[in-house]
């Protein structure tokens, strides 16, 4: 996972498996959510992260993420400051 100060980008890669990279404008993110349930998940510091891009009724859900309230900080920064 990349935050860049224009997009965040997501990659998954499995050998001959998996290959998926997901590109998200921030300037087209409408909402973000954190989701960290149980015990594990707090003492460990990581959980989910949601994200609502505009014009879409589906959510992007990326799960197992580290330290996920900064996450949730960086990208709502920086989607302030492409929004201005």
């Amino acid at each position: 996972m990349v935050v860049t100060t224009k997009d965040f980008i997501f990659y998954q890669y499995l050998p001959l498996i998996k290959d998926d990279v997901i590109f998200i404008p921030l300037a087209k993110i409408h909402e973000v959510e954190k989701m960290k349930h149980g015990l594990l998940q707090n003492i460990l510091n990581y959980g989910n992260i949601k994200i609502m891009v505009e014009g879409s009724n589906v959510p992007y859900i990326f799960t197992y993420v580290k330290h996920p309230a900064k996450l949730l900080q960086l990208i709502q920064e920086l989607g302030k400051k492409n929004h201005n």
